[in-house]
C-alpha cells in the first residue's frame, strides 16, 4: 500500500518569486505486509499516480526485485505519462530493500565503502555577495564543505562573479574545489553549452 504525510516545509525555486513556485512536499510510505516501509519524497501532483501504480502493478509483488517493477512501472507508463509517480516508487522501493537487506542504503545500491562526496546547497536568494559569502563561509568552517552547488541562469555576469566568490571561499577546505552550477531548467542544450564555457 501506499500513504502520505504532509510536511510543513514547502520548497519553490530561489530565484522565482513566491508562492507560485511552492509546492508542499508529502514523505510517500511504501507499505508492506512485513513490518517494513520504503520512504520517498514526493510532490501533491505525483501521489494519485503513485498510488494507481501500486494498486494496478505493484500489490502482490515482491518489493526488492527493484529492477523487474521499474521495467513494470515505465511500460505502463508508455500509454500514460507516469514517468514520475514510478521514479517516485523506485526510490521507495530501494529504501525498502536496503531495509529487507538489513544494510544501509549505499551497500544495497552498490557501493563499497561508507563515505560519499557532498556538496552544500541553498534553496535562499541571496541579496548580496555578502550573504552568499557569509553562508558558504559558514558551512565550510562549520562542516568543511570541499564543494557547492551555485543557482545561476539569470545573469551570466552575476554568476561568474559568485562562482569565482564561492571557489575563493571553498579554497580554504581544498586547493581544488568542486563548483556545480544548477540552472533551474532555464537553459536550452545550446545554452548550457555555451554559458559553461
Amino acid at each position: 500500500g501506499v500513504q502520505a504525510t504532509l510536511l510543513s516545509s514547502p520548497w519553490g525555486d530561489p530565484q522565482s518569486p513566491p508562492p507560485s513556485a511552492s509546492k508542499p512536499l508529502y514523505v510517500l510510505e511504501l507499505t508492506t505486509d512485513e513490518p517494513l516501509l520504503g520512504l520517498a519524497i514526493a510532490c501533491e501532483d505525483v501521489l494519485a499516480d503513485a498510488r494507481t501504480l501500486v494498486r494496478e502493478l505493484l500489490i502482490g509483488e515482491d518489493p526488492r526485485a527493484v529492477t523487474e517493477l521499474w521495467h513494470k512501472m515505465t511500460y505502463a507508463s508508455v500509454s500514460r505519462p507516469v514517468h514520475s509517480a514510478a521514479a517516485l516508487l523506485d526510490v521507495a522501493m530501494w529504501d525498502l530493500k536496503s531495509k529487507a537487506n538489513l544494510e544501509p542504503l549505499w551497500r544495497t545500491l552498490g557501493g563499497s565503502r561508507p563515505r560519499a562526496n557532498v556538496h552544500a546547497s541553498a534553496c535562499a536568494v541571496f541579496d548580496s555577495d555578502e550573504s552568499l559569502r557569509s553562508y558558504y563561509a559558514g558551512l565550510v568552517r562549520d562542516y568543511g564543505f570541499r564543494a557547492a552547488k551555485l543557482h545561476v541562469g539569470v545573469d551570466l555576469d552575476a554568476d561568474l562573479r559568485r562562482l569565482g566568490l564561492l571557489q575563493q571561499i571553498l579554497r580554504v577546505a581544498d586547493h581544488e574545489p568542486a563548483l556545480i552550477i544548477d540552472a533551474e531548467e532555464r537553459w536550452s542544450a545550446k545554452d548550457a553549452i555555451r554559458s559553461t564555457r
